[in-house]
């Protein structure tokens, strides 16, 4: 048998109605599937988006490509073959001047302000070298479409090649060339700025007490490494290789699911904090929309289960597989906080935030829509050190980028980047895309010829639970209120409880059986409770039941004062009420938790929470009903003189039991037993709620 640690266990919600788009702001033109994801592996997730899913706290969705108004395609990026372009280097540049020299952008003196503010997002020197760039409309923060440059006229052109012309004869009729001496043969040639810097850092090492031999080596093998280019990870070690730096930026990563890890509960409430002055200054959310319990919802909580750095089945990262907070610390203070997902093949991006008064080190002196950028260079990195570890890791996952929105533009300079086709699931080179999304917004990717190869997977391939029981999906598809034989739901039925008790996670269980003698207790005081103050009615039935039995005896020739006495009654009564509070407590608890989620998430990726939870209770009662009608089903009768004699004696016997089981009896039985069940919901209702809003997430 399988472990329990090597599948996951979904909820499919479906898809529903249209609902309101963040990006182009329509009111129902977002739709997209749902699930509710409530333990996954890390391949089950890696499977997932890899077919364009992504998750947002454990709820996953996915956008139906050919209906929703802005299609979301998933873009990941080689992170091996990374190639940094002017700005990249620019940002980090920038900060490594912040970190070490302690020098904001702006602030030295005679820079440009006004030409250090400009940033086009693609620019000649922004594209890696044998690229051709796409060019794109100049944007800025709040602008929702923008339009592409059109190429100039050709009397433009030939007014400018004449401006051109002109300024070019005025300025050599101005000026004069002097022929140069040349160098000087007698003094030493002219050193390049590199060299000199390189000769003064070797000085400082060897004034601190460095081997000469040591210093040499490490020169040299940096040389042979970069063959005179400088990789990524030699502009963001820049301040660690500084001896003296004015500020320390130091990043860690830490698990955050499970959340018992000591340094995630120590940073909780202060990254809780980062998160919510940037919801509330970046993205203008109200104080109420970004609390703990929100922030718990959407970056804490987790379907992917932990996977050790010692399990071989996906290499041996030393920090294992699942998902993570890397904490951004400056000076000891944590400024962001980037959410991803350690994959078997990636890291995923899930979310970022960062502290409003650092948003400096992002920005620089560029637009909001770089915000990222630093952030991405640095997760980048880790996903090339993390592949040295495991070589099957070595994508970088953005999330969706959304060609019409300007604000995803950035996601595309990074190079190189693909798209995920939305009909055949491969990956497509961004710039073969773009042509295509320029024309539709919807497009398949992928040139023609292309066949999905994970398309058509057999029934019997496919595992689902139904009412915690694991089946089949064939045979799931024969539980249906036409089936002519009800065994199968008969049996899902009657092992349903047997497998929720036997099973290892049992803290739900052992509150059903403590709920059960909690209830026998609860019965037993209500019953001693005099008839005249509650008025159930239960005692004149139970004298109309004893009187009716007496009578009915007596014709059999039994002498008899009754078959049960009233306290026997109320013993019975009350275990029955015990076992009927027990058994509703399980889907007490379940009914709490839908209701728990519907309040924690009024919505999320776009999907109405409220919908949800209306739709789900349309589904579990008309299973429920499903079910009923299937155990029900009336079987074929059967004929003979023994079926005549059996309902000739059940007839004589019903017609005489009346007198015992009188109107009267049954009144107070089921008025008494319709507030019990009535009781015993409410009451593991409302428990459940206290339960997995306190105790279950502890």
């Amino acid at each position: 048998m399988a472990s329990k640690d090597s599948y996951g266990i979904v909820e499919w919600y479906g898809n529903g109605n249209g609902h309101r788009c963040g990006y182009c702001k329509s009111p129902n033109g977002n739709i997209s599937d749902g699930m509710w994801a409530h333990a996954l592996t890390v391949q089950n997730y890696q499977d997932l988006i890899d077919r364009g899913w992504r998750r947002s706290g454990k709820y996953c969705y996915k956008p139906l490509m050919n209906k929703t108004c802005c299609p979301h395609y998933t873009i990941k990026m080689e992170a091996l073959n990374f190639r940094m372009n002017k700005s990249h280097k620019k940002i980090i540049k920038q900060v490594n001047k912040y970190l070490i020299h302690g020098i904001k952008p702006g602030e030295v003196k005679g820079q440009d302000q006004d030409g250090a503010r400009d940033a086009p997002h693609l620019e000649a020197g922004n594209v890696p070298e044998g690229e051709t760039p796409t060019v794109e409309g100049e944007t800025t923060p709040g602008v929702e479409n923008t339009e592409t440059l059109s190429p100039p006229k050709p009397e433009t052109m030939k007014d400018c090649s004449m401006d051109i012309s002109k300024s070019e004869e005025a300025s050599k009729s101005k000026k004069e060339i002097r022929k140069g001496q040349g160098a000087d043969p007698n003094k030493p040639p002219c050193r390049k700025a590199k060299d000199i810097r390189m000769e003064l850092k070797k000085k400082k090492l060897l004034a601190a007490g460095k081997d000469p031999q040591e210093v040499e080596e490490m020169f040299q093998k940096k040389n042979n490494s970069t063959d005179g280019v400088k990789t990524l990870e030699d502009y963001l070690n820049e301040p660690s290789n500084t001896e003296k730096c004015a500020h320390k930026l130091e990043i860690k990563l830490i698990r955050s699911n499970p959340r018992q890890h000591p340094e995630f509960v120590n940073s909780f409430k202060e990254s809780h904090l980062v998160f919510k002055k940037y919801q509330m200054s970046i993205h203008h959310e109200d104080e109420s929309d970004c609390d703990l319990s929100q922030f718990e919802n959407f970056l804490v909580d987790s379907p992917l289960k932990e996977t050790k750095g010692e399990d071989k089945t996906h290499g041996r990262v030393s920090m294992g597989y699942g998902s993570f907070h890397q904490h951004y610390i400056l000076d000891g203070k944590i400024i962001a906080v980037g959410v991803v997902d350690i994959l078997p093949h990636c890291i995923s991006s899930v979310y970022l935030y960062y502290h409003p008064d650092y948003s400096f080190l992002a920005l620089g002196t560029y637009t909001a829509l770089h915000s990222r950028n630093l952030y991405s260079l640095t997760e980048i990195a880790f996903t090339r050190s993390l592949n040295k570890m495991d070589q099957e890791l070595k994508y970088y996952y953005m999330g969706y980028y959304i060609h019409s929105c300007p604000k995803m533009v950035y996601k595309g300079q990074y190079y190189p980047s693909l798209l995920l086709c939305p009909e055949t699931y491969t990956w497509q080179p961004i710039e073969k895309c773009r042509p295509k999304l320029d024309q539709n917004r919807y497009s398949r990717l992928a040139p023609e010829g292309v066949e999905d190869e994970n398309l058509n997977v057999p029934d019997d391939q496919i595992t689902i639970l139904f009412m915690r029981q694991l089946m089949n999906y064939t045979i799931y598809t024969q539980l249906n209120p036409k089936a002519k034989d009800a065994k199968a739901v008969k049996k899902i039925l009657i092992s349903q409880a047997a497998v929720y008790f036997k099973s290892e996670e049992g803290g739900e269980r052992i509150l059903c059986v403590t709920f059960g003698f909690f209830f026998l207790v609860l019965a037993m005081g209500i019953l001693v409770i005099d008839e005249k103050i509650l008025e159930f009615g239960l005692e004149p039935g139970y004298q109309n039941f004893s009187e009716g039995a007496e009578s009915f005896l007596k014709q059999q020739g039994i002498d008899s004062q009754g078959p049960i006495t009233l306290m026997t009654f109320k013993i019975i009564l009350a275990i029955i009420c015990s076992i009927t509070g027990a058994l509703l407590t399980f889907p007490g608890l379940r009914y709490a938790k839908v209701h728990l989620d519907t309040l924690n998430y009024k919505t999320l990726g776009n999907y109405s929470w409220s919908d949800l939870a209306g739709e789900n209770a349309h589904n579990y009662f008309e299973g429920k009903s499903m079910s009923a009608q299937a155990m029900f089903t009336e079987r074929g009768k059967s004929t003979g003189d023994a079926v005549s004699d059996t309902t000739a004696q059940f007839t004589w016997a019903v017609s005489n039991l009346r007198q015992v089981f009188s109107p009267t009896w049954y009144r107070g039985l089921f008025g008494f037993l319709t507030w019990w069940m009535t009781t015993a919901w409410f009451t593991s209702t409302t428990f459940g709620l206290y339960y997995y809003s306190r105790v279950a997430t502890q």
